[in-house]
């Protein structure tokens, strides 16, 4: 037997969640908590609220400095109360799961939990445009959330469809 080739991984204690609270996040979702369930993991579901850089469109409606911090309560308000809708249905006795509601850069802040937390595995939707054609366009513009995660991450990320 070849000592440099594991028999088996290690158990998978510490998974990340990146939601968008979209169906596809959720299949991701459904996905984890089968997988936490398996495994007596823990889960950390991460939803990060992009709040615009202050030279960005907030730029021209901000009445005060304090206008952006009023948006990012208000969104972040309605995000728990999204996030409390989302898992509503779904089965989540006996899972030890911590809900992070975070703003920023999505894919930076993701990455950052999973950093802090020692994940062993990130779990990602697929996001972005179902067809071939806007797949293209968005790959051209910009970097999509998903992509950005595992081009960066330092762990596992597995991409639910």
């Amino acid at each position: 037997m070849n000592d440099t080739c594991p028999q088996h991984m290690n158990p998978v204690k510490r998974i990340v969640v990146a939601l968008n609270l979209t169906a596809r996040s959720k299949k991701a979702f459904r996905l984890a908590l089968s997988l936490a369930r398996a495994s007596d993991a823990t889960l950390y579901l991460v939803h990060v609220v992009h709040v615009p850089p202050p030279w960005g469109f907030t730029f021209f409606v901000s009445a005060s400095p304090d206008s952006d911090e009023k948006l990012s309560e208000r969104l972040s308000t309605k995000v728990h109360k999204k996030l409390r809708d989302y898992l509503h249905c779904e089965d989540i006795e006996g899972i030890d799961m911590h809900k992070l509601i975070l703003t920023g850069d999505p894919s930076e802040r993701v990455l950052a939990v999973a950093e802090e937390t020692e994940a062993e595995l990130l779990i990602v939707g697929s996001y972005g445009p179902t067809s071939r054609f806007g797949q293209a366009l968005e790959h051209l513009l910009f970097e999509g959330v998903g992509a950005k995660i595992r081009r960066l991450a330092r762990l596992p990320v597995l991409t639910v469809r």
